[in-house]
């Protein structure tokens, strides 16, 4: 009897090892209809318990992204910035107690400017992809949501 112990565990052993590298392999082979995962936050999510450790996640994660066509870390234009705030003081519906920063490119106290389409997971650093958040709101949507 405890001679079959480790028979039955080195067994089921193998097993997990031919199914993560299957179930890795299936991740990166994956039919091109689009990634599943486009950050790094929603890969960890979405492959939790299939890695020892953080190192090979972080490993799996770099193939995943060059497999996929996947490109992180933008940078953002402060001249884009300025532009979509500018764009803002010329608009008639904005109010005018924050024309006197905005006709300089600058954010109203209060206010930031939020990426409707974070960058992280491809969004344009452009004026359509830009709005004037309060804030608090902005601190929040950032508390409950990190791509």
């Amino acid at each position: 009897m405890q001679r079959r112990q480790p028979l039955v565990l080195i067994l089921c052993l193998l097993s997990v090892v031919a199914w993560e590298s299957v179930a890795y392999g299936d991740l990166l082979n994956a039919p091109n209809t689009g990634a599943a995962f486009k950050s790094w936050n929603q890969f960890q999510s979405g492959t939790a318990g299939q890695f020892a450790n953080r190192a090979e996640a972080a490993k799996a994660w770099g193939a995943y992204k060059q497999a996929n066509g996947i490109v992180t870390g933008t940078v953002r234009s402060s001249a884009a910035k300025r532009n979509f705030l500018k764009g803002l003081a010329d608009d008639p519906n904005t109010p005018s107690s924050m024309k006197q920063w905005l006709s300089k490119g600058k954010v109203p106290p209060g206010y930031d400017v939020d990426h409707i389409k974070p960058l992280s997971i491809g969004g344009a650093d452009a004026a359509s992809n830009m709005r004037l958040q309060l804030r608090e709101l902005h601190k929040t949507h950032h508390k409950f949501y990190r791509p």
